[in-house]
């Protein structure tokens, strides 16, 4: 890009270069400058001010990123910073996946450029035959502004892959292979992983559960811009078909279906970019379907219109492993209609246990009106006294007290 300056009032030895903004195909100018609040910055012509700015301009994030963060929140702050130090002019290369090529940024966008890596990194080659002594400036600071940013372990297996007439872009798209997936049989995975999610794989068919999944697999098809809208019909008729819930839940999803389905259908010939902002648009990108089917699922829990919800639960049987406080136990026993007392009822059933009633002696047994008042018992007499209450040996009833002898207790061998 032609080199331009402007002297300021420290000298003229001192001045502003452009350095912010979306330079255009041909890497002669800037395109984009209004937005910037300061696209221009200061460069010292005095050798300890230049090398003070520079240590400034290459000092690198804190925390730096290690394997396994989050990478978008590491993009997105690291981009932030290029842009805060006008390096982010030399992170644009041309993506030739847009029916029209547009300039987009290696580390802003650089899902755009993760399938075709190998072919983004020889168009970031060639723009850097493009680059002026200010655009070299700047591609070497955020080179070092970028080893700088990352973990000790990747920074050495990134210097391993850099080559010495890499630019900052280059160097970039080679840390992105090395960091993230960028194979296309992942992303099918992925994919397989997401038309697959059904309403019946999850408890109660908890289709909030089902959405918080969804979004987690689309979020990583949209950033490596490998979600084409076919992918929502295919999971949208995957809830539609292994869904219990009928009526207008099931009307409503249909006829989303049938809307996105149309949309999709017009947008084939689209990249899966400009597909999805066309979806966007008209609110029928994926992210924006799986909260309406959210909100559609909360007004039919909270209305408790859900069939799931609706099964009755045989409640009587409950497991013996569940411990439950004599209140809960109370409160259950009197929703199942349920005693907790013994039964009054006599059993039918034989008990196993003695009877607590001794069985009367024979002697004490009286005999009934008609029986005879005397009886011979293994070769011995009896005689039932009714005041004795008792069968004697001695007397009868008619005979009690007359005699010392009757009055003496017979009782000694009952």
């Amino acid at each position: 890009m032609a080199e331009r300056f402007k002297e300021t009032f420290n000298g003229a030895k001192d001045y502003h270069t452009f350095s912010r903004g979306i330079p255009n195909d041909a890497y002669t100018e800037i395109e984009t400058t209004s937005s910037l609040k300061s696209p221009r910055r200061i460069r010292y012509a005095n050798k300890t001010q230049a090398d003070k700015y520079y240590d400034r301009l290459v000092t690198g994030l804190s925390p730096s990123y290690k394997e396994g963060g989050t990478f978008s929140i590491f993009v997105d702050q690291f981009y932030r910073e290029l842009q805060k130090r006008g390096l982010e002019t030399i992170t644009f290369i041309i993506d030739n996946d847009e029916i029209k090529p547009t300039m987009r940024s290696v580390v802003h966008e650089y899902s755009c450029f993760q399938i075709s890596i190998d072919d983004s990194i020889l168009t970031a080659q060639v723009y850097t035959e493009e680059y002026d002594s200010f655009c070299q400036y700047n591609s070497d600071a955020a080179c070092t502004f970028l080893l700088n940013s990352i973990d000790y372990n990747i920074r050495q297996r990134l210097c391993q892959l850099q080559e010495d007439a890499d630019s900052f872009a280059v160097l970039w798209l080679r840390f992105i292979r090395m960091v993230q997936p960028t194979s296309v049989n992942h992303f099918e995975i992925i994919k397989q992983k997401l038309v697959s999610l059904k309403p019946t794989k999850y408890a109660n068919e908890n289709l909030e559960q089902l959405i918080n999944d969804a979004k987690a697999y689309i979020r990583i098809l949209i950033s490596a811009n490998q979600y084409s809208p076919t992918i929502t019909v295919d999971l949208l008729t995957s809830i539609h078909d292994n869904c219990s819930q009928t009526g207008t839940f099931q009307h409503d999803l249909l006829s989303k279906l049938s809307q996105i389905n149309e949309e999709a259908t017009k947008l084939l010939t689209l990249s899966h970019a400009s597909s999805f902002k066309i979806l966007q648009s008209k609110q029928l990108d994926p992210i924006t379907v799986l909260e309406w089917l959210r909100s559609k699922y909360y007004t039919l829990r909270n209305s408790n219109q859900r069939k799931p919800d609706m099964i009755k639960q045989d409640l009587s049987r409950v497991p013996a492993s569940i411990s439950l406080t004599y209140d809960q136990r109370t409160a259950l026993l009197k929703f199942l209609k349920i005693s907790d007392k013994p039964s009054d009822k006599p059993s039918d059933k034989p008990s196993d246990k003695p009877s607590s009633t001794k069985k009367k002696p024979w002697r004490r047994i009286a005999p009934k009106d008609d029986e005879p008042q005397s009886k011979k018992h293994k070769g011995t007499w009896f005689y039932w006294c009714k005041s004795c209450n008792l069968w004697s040996k001695t007397h009868g009833t008619s005979q009690h007290g007359n005699n010392k002898q009757n009055l003496q207790s017979d009782t000694d061998k009952l």
